[in-house]
């Protein structure tokens, strides 16, 4: 049969039903008083009122109440700063993703004219940027390579070439091998070399995996 609640525990809920919950507390036994750090007795209701009108407990209700909506707003405060700051990472990310040179920034009619006008943010300068936020956002991104193959087999391929003005260029390609969907390939980095040999080569191999912390979960 299902346990039958003392008069006790009905008694202490249903005060703190009636006063402020947010004040008020019970075990089901003892009625504590959050504000003032105390227990209350509640053998008669009225003791309780009495209780409630004092001014020491009043104050220390008030000083209760201030401190949660400081706190509250130090909350708020805090996720907007967070969202503020995650707002410059997110803006070079999208620029360097889609292929944007950042000096664009620079300009005043998309600077100031249209981005900061319709996103209401401060806007980095390009400087700013590179500085701050792209050694930031390239170890997210091989964080997340790192992620995205740690626990799969994968292949690497390295592709050497000669640009225009006869200098030596080394693409670094690394791929999961999947039975049950395509390969997720990513290029880890395009290094400049000043000889293409084994040597160069292998020392490529080498870094470029530790770059996303590849070689140590693949024993490589």
């Amino acid at each position: 049969m299902p346990k039958v609640k003392s008069k006790t525990s009905k008694k202490v809920i249903g005060l703190v039903k009636e006063y402020e919950s947010d004040i008020l507390s019970t075990d089901n036994t003892v009625l504590f008083c959050k504000a003032c750090g105390k227990t209350i007795n509640h053998e008669k209701k009225y003791f309780v009122y009495q209780y409630m009108q004092m001014i020491k407990h009043k104050s220390a209700t008030e000083k209760m109440k201030t401190e949660s909506k400081q706190a509250c707003l130090l909350s708020t405060f805090v996720a907007d700063s967070s969202s503020k700051s995650q707002f410059p990472i997110e803006l070079c990310m999208a620029f360097i993703d889609v292929g944007i040179p950042l000096w664009i920034l620079e300009n005043k009619s998309l600077r100031g004219g249209f981005l900061e006008k319709y996103t209401k943010q401060h806007i980095p300068s390009e400087s700013s940027l590179r500085k701050n936020y792209i050694d930031n956002n390239f170890n997210n991104v091989m964080d997340r390579i790192g992620r995205e193959v740690a626990y799969n087999k994968i292949w690497i391929s390295i592709d050497e070439t000669i640009d225009p003005v006869g200098r030596f260029v080394a693409n670094v390609v690394i791929g999961t091998l999947e039975a049950d969907q395509p390969s997720k390939e990513y290029l880890l980095t395009s290094e400049g070399l000043k000889k293409s040999n084994s040597s160069t080569i292998a020392q490529l191999f080498t870094s470029s995996l530790a770059c996303c912390i590849v070689a140590r979960r693949h024993k490589i």
